[in-house]
Formats: C-alpha cells, sequence, structure tokens
C-alpha cells in the first residue's frame, strides 16, 4: 500500500507542470511542488532553514545539497520542493544558479505579475531581490521597486522598514515624499527623529510585536505555550501534587495562602481559556483556569512537584 501510494505521488509530481519561483513566494501560496531560487542559513540533521520561507524545511534522504560554508555567494541554489500539507520538503538538488541570471527572470516575472495587479507575487519578488542583493547597492535597488500603485506602496514601505529602519535615509524619503501617513499604515513609527519598524520599536520598548499590537514578551510567551501546548497544560492541572503546599494541580487560592500576592500578574485569554503568570521575587508560577500548571524559579529551575 505505502509502495503504490509514493508510485502515485511520484507519477502525479512528474505530470504536472511545475513553477519556477523564489522561496519568498511560499509564505504567499503553498503549491504542492515548484523549483526554488533560495539559500541555506542553518542545518540541523536533515532539517534546514532556507532564506525567504519562514518554517523549517526537510531534506530527502536521498539527496546530497551543499554545505552551507561551500555555498557561492554569487549564486542561488535551485531546489525542487514538495509540499506535504505541514512540512515543506527539498527532494531535488538542481544546481546553483548565478544570482544575476535569476535576478534577470525575476524582474521579467516582476512586469507580468505588475500587469496582473498581483501584489503579493511583486511583493515576494521585491523582497528577494532586495535580500539577495549587494549592500551597497540595496538601497538603491529598494527606491527603484516603488510603484504607483497605492496597494504596493504598503508592502514596498514595510519592506524599506525591514532593511533600512531607523536610517536617515529612509527618514528623509518619508518626510522628502511626504507619505508618513502610509508609512503608518505600513507599520512603521515615527522614534527620536527616525522612522522604524514595528519590530525595532516593539524591542526599544520591551514589547513584542503582533499583527493586533504590542504585547509584553511574557503574554507573547503565554500566547505561544497555550498554541502549542494546551493539551499538555490542561493535562497537567489534573495531577495532585502531596508534601507540598503548591505543586502542580494546585489551586489558584493554594498558591496566595503559601505565597502571598505576587509582584506581578499578567495574563492571556485563549479559546475559552484563562492562562496567568503570577511573578514573585525568585520564582513564577503559571496557571490555566485557576490551577497551577508550571513553576519555576527566577533561574529557570523547575521547582520539584510530584
Amino acid at each position: 500500500m505505502f509502495l503504490q501510494f509514493t508510485l502515485l505521488v511520484t507519477l502525479g509530481f512528474a505530470a504536472q507542470p511545475e513553477n519556477q519561483c523564489v522561496s519568498d513566494q511560499i509564505n504567499h501560496f503553498s503549491p504542492p511542488h515548484a523549483k526554488v531560487y533560495t539559500r541555506l542559513l542553518e542545518r540541523v540533521g536533515n532539517s534546514v532553514r532556507i532564506s525567504g520561507i519562514k518554517q523549517e524545511v526537510l531534506v530527502s534522504h536521498k539527496i546530497q545539497i551543499p554545505r552551507i560554508s561551500d555555498q557561492n555567494q554569487d549564486s542561488c541554489l535551485n531546489v525542487r520542493l514538495l509540499n506535504h500539507g505541514d512540512q515543506l520538503e527539498i527532494v531535488d538538488y538542481l544546481g546553483e544558479v548565478p544570482i544575476s541570471v535569476v535576478i534577470e527572470e525575476q524582474m521579467v516575472a516582476r512586469e507580468k505579475a505588475l500587469a496582473n495587479s498581483d501584489v503579493n507575487l511583486v511583493s515576494a519578488i521585491d523582497r528577494f531581490l532586495v535580500r539577495e542583493s549587494n549592500s551597497s547597492e540595496r538601497w538603491e535597488l529598494w527606491k527603484s521597486l516603488r510603484t504607483g500603485s497605492s496597494d504596493h506602496q504598503a508592502e514596498w514601505l514595510r519592506l524599506g522598514g525591514d532593511f533600512f529602519s531607523g536610517s536617515p535615509e529612509l527618514s528623509s524619503l518619508i518626510e522628502v515624499s511626504k507619505i508618513e501617513k502610509a508609512a503608518s499604515l505600513a507599520g512603521l513609527h515615527p522614534f527620536n527623529s527616525t522612522w522604524i519598524s514595528s519590530s525595532d520599536l516593539a524591542k526599544s520598548l520591551g514589547l513584542v510585536a503582533t499583527p493586533h499590537g504590542f504585547i509584553s514578551e511574557i503574554r507573547s510567551n503565554l500566547l505561544n505555550q497555550t498554541r502549542h501546548g494546551l493539551n499538555e497544560m490542561l493535562k497537567k492541572t489534573s495531577r495532585k501534587s502531596i508534601n507540598t503546599p503548591v505543586g502542580i494541580g494546585s489551586q489558584r487560592k493554594s498558591v496566595r495562602s503559601a505565597w502571598g500576592d505576587p509582584q506581578k500578574v499578567d495574563w492571556v485569554r485563549i479559546d475559552q481559556q484563562m492562562i496567568e503568570q503570577w511573578t514573585y521575587q525568585d520564582r513564577h508560577v503559571r496557571l490555566i483556569n485557576g490551577r497551577v500548571y508550571e513553576l519555576k524559579k527566577s533561574t529557570d529551575i523547575s521547582l520539584k512537584s510530584n
């Protein structure tokens, strides 16, 4: 059965035409398979991070790709990606292509996308072109990518903020062009006489930028933990600690009775679940729906609990 399934996938893969694209396009659409220009950034085992794709990517054990140290800085890797639904996998290595050739191809593709008003494709190609260009040419290249489209302008400014946040050149361009309102709508912020990206503003304020605004790092951690481990968190609260006043599964009132009021309380609500972090001088306690699921010292050494 497995052999038959593999054969069907392989035949379907070979029978369908492939799209040649840059890796940044994968964040906007998920083709079943595509030939992709990219670079290796990091590798651990059979998982890699590649430029332009947010998620980790598997590497098929049947192929070999260059080591990061062996990559030609004037070339891009050409690989074939297969989409497994929740995982991307490199299933073929097609060699290296000079970056000059890739840029020429992508400029042609960009013109077609502009003619079709495909803002997502234009923005993906723009990000690839700016990132892969020489640092000395990056500013002039980014400026040259500006179009008359108001829809594209927001993405173009957001890209500028990602690469030139806080630079005098970016601030001057925004002010001289009188596009302060557009810059704000694109997620840029005036700060100390410059314009900076949302992520840089968040760092300067000790916060984390989200699509819905800025939140504290603790609240961001609580949200991420809940999204990826809600069932485990709920399971832990069913355990009963013994021989300790506060342990996994203890109720909120037991925590306050043993240790008093916390110095600080951070909380989030997600999927009808209430998640809290109570911070004391030497420890923090995390609760879900009023019951403890995690206790840690300030040194991040877990407190003993049964």
